[in-house]
C-alpha cells in the first residue's frame, strides 16, 4: 500500500504554492500520535496549504492486514482526531 503522506511531501516540496491533501485516510489503521507528526510537518512543508480528510476504512482486509479489529474503528477514530487535534 502506498503511502500518501510520503508522497504529498515530496509534492509539497516540488510544487510551492498548491493546495495539497489527503481525499480519505483511514485514520483507525495508524497511531494517532505518528499521524500528528506526519502531517504537522506536512503543514510546514506545505506552507500551511494542507488539507488532510479522514475516514474510519469498512473492508475487512484493510484490518486484517494491519492487525486490527473492524469492530474497533469507531473508537479508533474518535480517539485518533481527539490526540491529533491536540498534538
Amino acid at each position: 500500500m502506498m503511502q500518501p503522506l510520503v508522497l504529498l511531501a515530496n509534492l509539497a516540496a516540488e510544487a510551492r504554492g498548491l493546495y495539497l491533501g489527503t481525499a480519505l485516510y483511514l485514520l483507525p489503521l495508524h497511531h494517532p500520535v505518528a499521524v500528528a507528526e506526519q502531517t504537522a510537518t506536512m503543514d510546514i512543508i506545505s506552507g500551511g496549504k494542507f488539507l488532510f480528510g479522514v475516514g474510519q476504512g469498512y473492508r475487512d482486509q484493510e484490518f486484517q492486514s494491519f492487525g486490527n479489529r473492524k469492530r474497533d474503528r469507531r473508537r479508533r477514530m474518535a480517539e485518533g482526531i481527539q490526540v491529533i487535534r491536540k498534538l
